[in-house]
């Protein structure tokens, strides 16, 4: 069983290897001895100049090759030995070439040239070659050294027959890369490779009865990389061509190839990737009907199965496939009833279409899909149903809300007058109420949490210090909400360590403290209150303000502050900057022991008020400092860091404004058009200041800097010193006690009904599974009709077409296991052009290589290459193809089909596995298939599985990773399988090798 592959772009082939190009042959070479004279030619013409288009052949400096001449001299000097020269040392002078394009037409044509093959048996190419993207085209190489075979050969060669008739048995562009293994040279491996350049109509020539062939190397013992072949063949000239032995290795050996032998040390090393990547992959499968009776099988091809599939999917409707992906039920215990609701569909993109006959069922994705300037690009994605606890979806989320007919002993919450602890409608906190009658009802479990329990959704609502959590389980399941204690008719928690009552302030409900605190700058000032609750200052330290913090450890209190004045509770707020006092918002402080602030902004006493401020720095550079001019409306420069100005950064390692404030009034440092630093009450320039190294800038990159007597901004970094000056007065808390107690609170008892909440996962109510016969009856797509048998299963299918929903896309959602595609043909024109393949590989023991078809033995292999074309000459616009998707077969994975028809039996209730082919040969026979791919170096096409069944049950699916001859005549298989698990499917003998899926 053979793959016989045809690939639709450009092949590169990245192996180990070596290659050199060649130069021209108008000069008279001179050869002394047997050495090349390198240095000299026709007097003082200097080598380089003579024969390259420039460089030394040094890494730094290489050879350059520019036209065809200039590569007809790369070969023959090659040839000759001229880069097989030994230093001193007896190393050899690894030379470095690179091909050029300075006429900017990408290729060197050697259309009229004969070569011989660069690197022979005695002049191997030790070198490095960088082909530098260029193409090589029109150029023929021959193996035979002899007048009418080469043409053009040099002087040197023309005048010494001792050059000619020789003949070359290892041949290609590049003969031998690297030294054979009875060779003895001392190089550097590392350096011997050829890279970067494709090869376009190059046509290889053996004359000889014994020849190793290859297209780009014959012998290969270095580093080949991505060498690209296009169009390109080897002829043989003689009968009978066996190949030659490579110090007995033949078994390494492949007559026809694009590498006729590659070294152990490198095989591993072969990578073939394809350039010019589409996607999506297209794989088509096509083999030949014209066989004998049932023996061939028959076949499918991607355009009658595209067309089928359009058929189901027109008779689909343009409707999508929905389910139900979640509900909710609710069980009422006590009015005994039961209703689901909110149930939510999910699309799933999905059409599908069950024929309930021989003909199949269908779920499908279609998208159409445009590539460039390609609109018309189509994909069905056969889907089904998804199984297994690593795939659960598509599921259904079912939420059971059960009011149960019981109830616990639960509790109103107020302080005595009517004024109730309820939950808010958001549920993220609490309000007051004046009605008993919709008060929240509360509970208190063993572990003092307190909570309620809405009766809509079963949620559990729990009384936090910091707001309001929630659960859908039971109360004692959340060990993290507030734990309350009751005692003397008083609710109290600990936060950070500090006890904190609930208490209604007279208009909300929330937490004191038991400790209180004054706010004073240490030197006899308290911020205090005027008759409008306007803030002031005093010096009489019992008519100060005593606030309660929200978050009060006992050390640094932080977070809203508030006091009670004449019953009523106000925070301590800024509004734009100005301090005041507000019963409803506040401002959240921070502590960090330093004094208060907000968001940055300090409070202090100036001397005269309480106020906030940011920290303010200096700027300046040695002694002089940047300061704000007399009349505000500009800078100048300040010797002393006392009078120096004090600036304030909104964001000090950052971007945002600097600016100062001079008795009340804010004024921002600008720049202007004319790098001036100006002053004014507005801002007009953000700057960016990076304390790291000292610098202030524009976002346009000016910096400020200090000239002469003045400053200003340039566009070259300036380094400034950025100095912290302390805030006076900064505000302290000095502890008092509370000037409130605590709410008295009242319990009132209650019944709370309790209700649980339960969610479960279900299987989904999914779309149909997929499944198709392989042929069907129709004998066109013109004749296929959803109504008739025209789609049933044809009396030679040999098996269905299955598919499901494991494979996921790149944003993880589900899609087809299997992919059917229509693909612009235009994007294969490197492989097929002007209606005919250009090249058709394989896949062997050996890798990738070519076949002619005239060597070739593939059995049906011209039938089946015919019926390719006779597809693709069709529809000359579109390529079609079947795609499998990364999901693995399994016989945990698997539908069962009421009827199928395979080999013109039938068979019920017949199990198959999912996102498969599953096909039953009459009798022992082959695969053939083309197949292309878009993707870089993918060159596995699918998996090959052997199904063992039970009747019409799967019992165990094997996957082959090796198929065998089977060496006895006798045995009951006449091939013997290799399973990847090692085992294999016969103890009989096994021959040779015929199919390596790996």
């Amino acid at each position: 069983m053979k793959q016989t592959l045809k690939l639709t772009t450009k092949l590169i082939i990245a192996l180990l290897a070596a290659v050199v190009l060649f130069a021209t042959g108008s000069l008279a070479w001179y050869y002394s001895g047997h050495e090349l004279d390198m240095r000299e030619v026709e007097g003082s013409v200097d080598f380089v100049a003579a024969y390259f288009n420039g460089g030394d052949g040094t890494k730094e400096h290489p050879y350059e090759i520019d036209n065809k001449d200039q590569f007809y001299n790369l070969a023959w000097l090659q040839y000759l030995g001229a880069f097989n020269q030994p230093d001193e040392n007896g190393d050899i002078i690894q030379t470095y070439f690179v091909i050029t394009d300075t006429n900017n037409d990408g290729c060197i044509d050697m259309a009229g040239e004969t070569l011989p093959p660069i690197g022979t048996r005695n002049n191997p190419f030790l070198g490095n070659l960088d082909g530098n993207g260029q193409v090589i085209k029109n150029l023929v190489i021959d193996n035979a050294i002899s007048a009418g075979n080469i043409t053009g050969f040099p002087d040197l060669v023309e005048n010494n027959d001792s050059f000619q008739n020789e003949g070359v048995q290892i041949v290609g562009l590049f003969g031998v890369i690297g030294q054979l293994p009875d060779d003895s040279y001392s190089y550097d491996s590392s350096v011997n490779e050829v890279s970067n350049f494709y090869v376009e109509n190059l046509s290889v020539k053996t004359q000889l009865d014994t020849a190793l062939i290859g297209v780009v190397a014959g012998y290969v013992n270095g580093t080949v990389s991505n060498v690209g072949v296009v169009d390109s063949a080897i002829n043989i000239a003689a009968s009978g061509v066996t190949a030659v032995d490579a110090t007995n290795l033949t078994a390494n050996l492949s007559d026809y190839s694009l590498v006729g032998y590659c070294t152990d040390a490198y095989k591993d090393t072969v990578d073939i990737v394809t350039v010019d990547v589409k996607d999506p992959s297209v794989t088509v499968w096509s083999d030949s009907g014209n066989g004998a009776g049932n023996a061939w099988g028959g076949s499918i091809d991607m355009l009658s199965l595209y067309n089928r599939l359009n058929v189901f999917r027109t008779a689909a409707g343009t409707s999508q496939t929905s389910y139900v992906s979640s509900e909710t039920v609710v069980v009422d215990e006590i009015a005994e009833t039961r209703k689901v609701m909110d149930q939510i569909p999910s699309s799933t993109l999905i059409r599908q279409y069950d024929s309930n006959s021989p003909a199949g069922s269908f779920s499908f994705s279609y998208n159409a899909y445009s590539n460039g300037s390609f609109s018309n690009e189509q994909y069905i994605y056969l889907m089904g149903k998804v199984l297994g606890e690593e795939s659960p979806t598509p599921t259904k989320t079912v939420t059971t809300i059960t009011k149960k007919n019981e109830f616990l002993d639960g509790f109103l919450i107020s302080d005595g007058n009517e004024n109730y602890l309820n939950l808010n409608a958001e549920k993220t906190g609490y309000v007051s109420g004046t009605s008993d009658v919709s008060a929240t009802v509360w509970a208190q479990d063993n572990g003092g949490h307190i909570f309620t329990i809405d009766n809509e959704t079963g949620y559990y609502y729990y009384l936090n210090a910091e707001g309001v959590s929630s659960s859908s389980t039971d109360a004692n399941a959340v060990s993290s909400a507030t734990v309350w204690t009751y005692t003397g008719g008083k609710y109290s928690c600990t936060v950070n360590g500090v006890t904190q009552y609930l208490f209604y302030d007279g208009a909300q409900w929330t937490l004191i403290s038991e400790n209180g605190y004054v706010i004073t700058d240490g030197n006899g000032n308290y911020l205090t209150y005027t008759g409008t609750n306007t803030i002031a200052n005093t010096t009489d330290a019992n008519s100060a303000l005593v606030f309660s913090f929200r978050t009060d450890d006992g050390i640094n209190p932080s977070g809203t502050a508030s006091t009670v004045i004449n019953g009523t509770r106000y925070y301590l707020r800024a509004n734009s900057g100005t301090l005041e006092l507000s019963e409803t918002d506040a401002s959240s402080w921070s502590n960090s022991g330093n004094g208060l602030n907000l968001n940055g902004y300090y409070l202090h006493f100036d001397g005269a008020n309480w106020t906030l401020a940011r920290q303010r720095y200096t700027i300046s550079n040695g002694s002089n400092y940047l300061n704000i001019n007399a009349n505000r409306t500009g800078v100048t420069n300040g010797t002393g860091d006392a009078t120096a100005t004090l600036w304030e950064f909104s964001s000090y390692d950052g971007t945002g404004t600097i600016s100062t404030v001079i008795t009340g009034t804010r004024y921002y440092l600008n720049r202007n058009n004319n790098n001036n630093l100006t002053v004014s009450q507005t801002n007009s320039t953000n700057w960016t200041h990076i304390a790291a190294n000292g610098t202030i800038a524009t976002n346009n990159r000016y910096f400020i800097y200090r000239y002469n007597n003045g400053w200003s901004t340039r566009w070259s970094t300036y380094q400034l010193t950025i100095t912290e000056v302390t805030i006076e007065n900064l505000s302290r808390l000095e502890q008092r006690s509370v000037s409130v107690t605590p709410t008295n609170i009242e319990k009132t008892p209650a019944q709370l009904q309790v209700v649980t909440r339960t969610v479960s996962v279900e299987q989904a109510d999914y779309p149909v599974d997929t499944w198709f016969p392989l042929s069907v009856q129709a004998e066109s797509s013109a004749d296929y009709n959803v109504n008739d048998e025209s789609l049933y299963p044809a009396l030679a299918n040999t098996g269905y077409v299955i598919s499901g929903s494991n494979y996921r896309n790149s944003n993880y959602q589900r899609s087809g296991d299997i992919r059917v595609s229509k693909y612009t043909l235009s994007n294969i024109s490197s492989s097929y052009a002007n209606r005919a393949l250009s090249d058709i590989y394989t896949i062997d023991g050996i890798g990738r290589h070519t076949i002619s078809d005239s060597n070739n033995t593939y059995k049906k292999y011209a039938d089946s290459k015919a019926k390719l074309l006779n597809i693709l000459q069709s529809d000359n616009s579109y390529v079609y193809g079947l795609h499998f998707m990364d999901a693995a077969i399994s016989k945990d994975d698997t539908i069962t089909v009421d009827k199928v028809t395979i080999n013109g039996d039938t068979y019920e209730n017949y199990e198959l596995p999912r996102h498969s082919i599953d096909f039953n040969l009459k009798k022992a026979g082959y695969i053939n298939f083309f197949a292309g791919n878009y993707f870089p170096g993918n060159t596995s096409f699918f998996s090959l599985h052997q199904i063992f069944r039970s009747g019409n049950t799967i019992t165990e699916i094997k996957e082959i990773s090796k198929v065998y001859a089977n060496e006895n005549s006798n045995g009951a298989e006449a091939y013997i399988y290799q399973y990847s698990d090692g085992n294999y499917s016969s103890n009989d003998p096994r021959g040779d090798l015929l199919f390596d899926q790996a």
